[in-house]
């Protein structure tokens, strides 16, 4: 317990030197690798485990990323992975939402509760108790005989002080302080909610056939396995009907549609395929959830599943030949972007969910294996560099500029809108604006010099890129 102890202390102390009035950078990764290290300290068979290798490597990659760009984006994920890294270092076996949840509740401080509460009414340490509070009582008098000796002093001559008046206590830092005693005892002293980790661990991912009627019938097996022909058979006919309905009005030509329409068109479409994908896999999910994986006439039903998740993937493609036209007419953003990241989430959910009907899964396989899919994929999207994209592309291919957009993401595309000042001079006044950017960047570098701890690749970059590239009025 003395050794967990001093231990969270130095982790805590560690986290305020890495943390405290710093920005983001270097000092993300290094606590990642601090954190990590107290896991394997505590408990090394841990990396074995395959959650714990995905959360290992999902943590490291928000940390480089933090060094890598120093944007606050990665937080919410950093967070994320530090509650999954919390999680699995009790239970490995857990889901990762389960797992996330569990390490939120010990951040809450349930974990340091826990542990102080098993030290306080354990056996063996009562005789240390006792000489606690044997030590307590007998410094408890002396302290304060003293405290009022040195008011009376005090009192008669002011000048005699034993604290430094000018000092101002730093609340900030005792925040931080607190903040990190209780919510770093979670990885010292794990704790796991005993009634969702149990639930989870009953959940099995592969199906098992139930003998006998079970409550989830609605219908007879056979009358159920009708009815899904039927539904199944309706909805790819009327899929295929829309498919080909949208495949006429591509070829009588989008271009004739106002910009705002168009728009329009593109946020509805998005809109009404992610509901229809949900609601797809909600159908598969629903008749393929017990029994009818293993009815011995089943071929023509899978057949029309795998027929209905195809029809959907080429809905997707069209959605997404729409949001490539309207890029390439309005220029590319980062809510365009985010299109393009539900439309592979949507795209991700189809084919997991074509996995579970082949291999026979259950649910909470398919919200397992989506949980990482959407993890993996947020922190894939957050590296990549998208600001340098979205000013190359709009520069060289957006049929309509918005600089007043591009300029939002100065002085990091700086070196893409300079070499296009000449083309743009004209409008928006681009050269003062850059001028004023880089000034605006280089005065807070220099007022604010970024020690190790909060350095990132990013803004090294656009400091080193403006003093080699001075730009002048």
């Amino acid at each position: 317990m003395s050794r967990a102890f001093y231990l969270l202390v130095t982790a805590v102390l560690l986290k305020n030197y890495l943390f405290y009035e710093q920005g983001s950078g270097l000092n993300y990764f290094a606590f990642a690798l601090f954190l990590l290290a107290l896991v394997l300290w505590r408990k090394s068979g841990l990396f074995r485990e395959r959650n714990m290798q995905l959360t290992t490597a999902g943590f490291l990659l928000t940390g480089f990323t933090a060094v890598y760009y120093g944007h606050s984006h990665t937080l919410i994920l950093y967070v994320v992975s530090v509650f999954l890294l919390i999680g699995y270092s009790s239970v490995t076996q857990l889901s990762p939402y389960v797992s996330a949840f569990n390490g939120i509740l010990s951040s809450l401080g349930l974990a340091s509760f826990q542990a102080s509460s098993q030290w306080l009414t354990s056996s063996s340490n009562r005789s240390t108790h006792r000489q606690l509070f044997r030590q307590f009582r007998m410094l408890l008098l002396p302290f304060l005989v003293t405290l009022v000796f040195y008011g009376l002093y005090y009192w008669a001559n002011p000048d005699f002080s034993l604290f430094d008046r000018s000092y101002v206590l730093d609340t900030d830092y005792i925040f931080l302080t607190m903040v990190g005693f209780i919510w770093l005892p979670s990885l010292v002293f794990p704790y796991s909610a005993k009634v969702f980790a149990e639930a989870d661990l009953k959940l099995a991912n592969t199906l098992s056939r139930i003998r006998g009627r079970y409550k989830g019938q609605v219908l007879g097996l056979k009358w159920e396995y009708r009815q899904g022909i039927v539904m199944l058979g309706m909805l790819n006919l009327l899929l295929l009907v829309f498919l080909v309905f949208e495949g006429l009005m591509f070829s009588k030509g989008q271009q004739q549609q106002t910009a705002y329409d168009f728009s329009q068109s593109v946020h509805d479409s998005v809109n009404v395929l992610i509901f229809s994908i949900l609601l797809a896999i909600t159908l598969m999910l629903f008749y393929f959830r017990k029994n009818l994986n293993f009815f011995p006439k089943n071929r023509t039903l899978i057949r029309l599943a795998y027929t209905w998740i195809f029809l959907n993937l080429l809905l997707l493609g069209v959605t997404t030949y729409t949001n490539m036209l309207y890029i390439e007419n309005n220029g590319l953003t980062f809510k365009r972007i985010g299109v393009y990241f539900w439309l592979f989430q949507t795209g991700c959910g189809l084919f997991t969910t074509l996995y579970k009907i082949h291999y026979k899964k259950s649910i909470a396989f398919l919200f397992r294996i989506n949980s990482w899919v959407c993890y993996f994929t947020l922190i894939v999207f957050t590296a990549v560099p998208w600001t340098s994209i979205i000013t190359t592309y709009n520069l060289s291919r957006a049929q309509i500029l918005d600089l007043e957009y591009l300029k939002e993401f100065l002085p990091y595309n700086l070196p893409q809108l300079q070499e296009s000042v000449y083309v743009y001079s004209e409008s928006l006044d681009l050269k003062a604006d850059l001028l004023e950017s880089a000034q605006t960047f280089q005065k807070q570098y220099k007022q604010n010099p970024h020690t190790w701890q909060s350095w990132n690749y990013a803004d090294w970059k656009i400091n080193q890129y403006i003093e080699t590239h001075p730009l002048s009025k």
